[in-house]
């Protein structure tokens, strides 16, 4: 039978209500209804891996099942579809490695990183790399609540050497993370092309971990992540509480580390706020430059709608952009 988007939500938040918030973002969360069934007392679920239909199904079936009936107010059964939605992490001529697949507040979408008034060279190292043009230095608007964080990622992107190991930037949603994690790699490959990036999120390392685990290519996993001169982990914290991945990624950091590679991250909170991630991988994080990105203040979202205006090539009335700037605080 098909779902509606507000059928699936109350679903989903009942699901959150029973597993806890950690178990339902590790094996939850990435499942999704597909209408394709013409029966209306089955359910079709869209899993990424057959890993995680066998762990769903041992363990959480029962409660997904109730769920359902709950919310659609009728005996519901469950059927499952194997469709991966993270591809396999590529190696570009150029020497990036990333995940070409992002997530992002629940929706999966290709990256499309073409500007329009970029360099052909510019372009195809976009295509290559999904780091995304718009995301450098040039267009990152600075003010009192990231200043120091640009500063240290502009010092960092300009040293062949690892400094601040690990950069760990902290912060809320929306507020320059990614871009200034971006910018550095941009920047690094263009003093250096041939050093060797990886940029994954913390959540398709999971993925790649549990694919290993599961296909015994352990040995392969490990070498495409220890041998980068580079390694940049967006929302880190989606680890907490996976220990086994905590594990994997322990071992790499101090791999990288020992090597002198230089390690960047990101983070909705600061290491030692990370209660579900084990002590010595805590200590580990915490151990480098810690920044925090602040949310910006009314001087700063002006400026940076000024900037977007810009980009876009829009005209934005000065009263306008005074009247978004004061009303609009995240």
């Amino acid at each position: 039978m098909s779902l509606s988007s507000a059928q699936w939500s109350s679903v989903q938040d009942a699901l959150k209500g029973k597993v806890g918030e950690d178990n339902f973002n590790s094996w939850l969360l990435p499942l999704r209804p597909e209408n394709s069934q013409s029966r209306e007392d089955v359910v079709a679920l869209a899993v990424p891996t057959q890993f995680m239909q066998d762990w769903v199904h041992e363990h959480y079936e029962d409660i997904i099942q109730k769920s359902l009936t709950d919310t659609l107010n009728r005996d519901i059964s469950i059927t499952y579809v194997v469709k991966p939605v993270f591809e396999e992490i590529e190696i570009a001529d150029n020497g990036i490695i990333t995940a070409p697949i992002e997530k992002k507040s629940g929706h999966i979408t290709k990256n499309k990183n073409i500007s329009n008034n970029s360099s052909t060279g510019e372009k195809a190292l976009s295509n290559s790399t999904r780091l995304d043009p718009k995301f450098k230095f040039d267009s990152f608007v600075t003010g009192k609540s990231n200043d120091f964080a640009y500063a240290a990622a502009q010092r960092i992107a300009e040293s062949n050497t690892a400094v601040y190991n690990p950069f760990f930037l902290h912060g809320g949603v929306g507020l320059g993370k990614t871009h200034l994690m971006h910018a550095i790699g941009w920047s690094m490959k263009k003093i250096n092309p041939d050093r060797k990036i990886l940029y994954i999120s913390a959540e398709q390392f999971l993925y790649r971990f549990i694919r290993a685990l599961k296909d015994r290519k352990t040995l392969s996993f490990k070498d495409s992540f220890r041998t980068v001169d580079v390694l940049m982990v967006d929302d880190i914290q989606f680890i907490a509480g996976k220990e086994a991945t905590q594990e994997e990624f322990f071992h790499t950091f101090n791999t990288l580390v020992e090597q002198g590679k230089q390690i960047i991250l990101t983070a909705d909170r600061s290491p030692h706020e990370m209660k579900k991630v084990e002590d010595r991988l805590r200590s580990r994080l915490g151990c480098g430059l810690t920044c925090e990105i602040h949310a910006p203040n009314v001087e700063t979202r002006l400026a940076i709608l000024q900037k977007k205006a810009e980009q876009l090539n829009l005209p934005l009335p000065k009263n306008v952009a005074h009247f978004l700037a004061d009303g609009i605080d995240s």
